[in-house]
């Protein structure tokens, strides 16, 4: 009866992470389609699809930049990154989210007042499956990295003070 009940555990994690290679595949491999939006109307969609709590304190800073890309999976990438702020600061502190444009790229940096992400964990971070969390499929991260990633730009991690950089190259602005 252990074996068997070994075997089925061992058969649906195997299933379960087929699955998850199958679902990151369709990610990288699904086409982007490219049209003109500004970056602060995407935040504001993604905002609008979040819960915040009144005892964050939400800023957006910097000028407004245009740029071409798929606003749905740019969404995505945004709601997550404020998603996991507002978890970080446990629902009390700021969360800033910064435009910056210069000649060769535009840098969204999403801050917070949390206490930053351990230096082991950044190594892994984007791994999919890896989370730090009780109920985290370790699945938002990767899934972002790839769409900045098929964007052109990358996704980057700074300690200190805790900030995800979203960098894209200045080609895709209009």
């Amino acid at each position: 009866m252990i074996n068997e009940n070994k075997q089925k555990t061992n058969n649906d994690i195997s299933n379960m992470a087929y699955f998850i290679e199958d679902l990151l595949d369709t990610v990288r491999r699904s086409e982007i389609y490219l049209s003109k939006y500004t970056l602060k109307n995407i935040l504001d969609t993604s905002i609008s699809k979040l819960k915040i709590p009144s005892t964050v304190d939400l800023r957006i800073q910097g000028n407004d930049v245009s740029i071409l890309c798929d606003d749905r999976k740019l969404q995505v990438v945004f709601g997550n990154l404020l998603k996991y702020s507002i978890e970080a600061i446990k629902g009390q502190g700021y969360v800033s989210v910064k435009i910056l444009s210069n000649v060769s790229d535009v840098e969204i940096n999403f801050e917070d007042s949390g206490e930053g992400i351990e230096s082991v964990e950044q190594n892994r971070m984007f791994e999919p499956m890896f989370s730090t969390k009780q109920n985290g499929s370790g699945l938002g991260l990767a899934i972002s990295k790839m769409i900045v990633e098929q964007h052109g730009g990358k996704l980057v991690y700074k300690n200190h003070p805790s900030a995800f950089s979203i960098i894209l190259p200045r080609s895709n602005s209009i």
